[in-house]
């Protein structure tokens, strides 16, 4: 394992960058689904939505190279074995669906209502389905279901984090931020 305790500037930039990605685009995504109002359907929302979204794939494959290329610090020893495989798989959760369903399946939505997925506004990615206007209910209802799935694995993580802060006092959240003391 990695000699030091802490995470790396490059992985700490990755969690938190890709945090703020995907807390964002979500929270923009159910405004453009619930809060709108009278804009119309593809307003600026959901281009903002999709041109930020879209950026998660590539993330995500730049973050596994690192991933595996790197390791990772150990878990401490306070930490029981089950509780450490339990982590692990909450891990790999996010990984599926927070960082690839959603976004295959948000990409797939797009395709198949023949909507451009714009990256970044640069550019459009090109569609991975035909139009096909008869799976579009489907297609939206699975990227909704995944998106309230990822919201709930992000929200089981952030509180297992604070858990592991104020309550279990080790130093599983502190090594993740620059800034915190380490404790004892």
């Amino acid at each position: 394992m990695n000699a030091s305790s802490s995470y790396s500037l490059a992985a700490r930039l990755f969690h938190w960058s890709m945090a703020l990605i995907i807390i964002g685009v979500w929270l923009i995504g159910f405004y453009s689904a619930n809060l709108r109002g009278d804009v119309p359907r593809g307003g600026p929302a959901v281009f903002v939505h999709k041109a930020i979204a879209s950026t998660v794939l590539f993330l995500l494959l730049a973050r596994l190279c690192y991933r595996l290329t790197h390791r990772y610090p150990a878990m401490p020893s306070s930490v029981s074995r089950a509780m450490s495989g339990i982590a692990h798989i909450a891990h790999a959760l996010l990984y599926l669906v927070a960082m690839l369903a959603v976004p295959l399946s948000g990409w797939y939505w797009s395709s198949v209502a023949g909507h451009p997925i714009p990256l970044l506004g640069l550019f459009n990615l090109p569609p991975i389905a035909p139009v096909d206007q008869s799976r579009y209910d489907l297609a939206m209802w699975i990227h909704r279901l995944l998106s309230w799935g990822a919201g709930a694995l992000i929200l089981v993580h952030v509180l297992a984090a604070l858990k592991h802060h104020f309550f279990d006092k080790d130093d599983i959240l502190a090594r993740m931020l620059p800034r915190i003391r380490r404790r004892g």
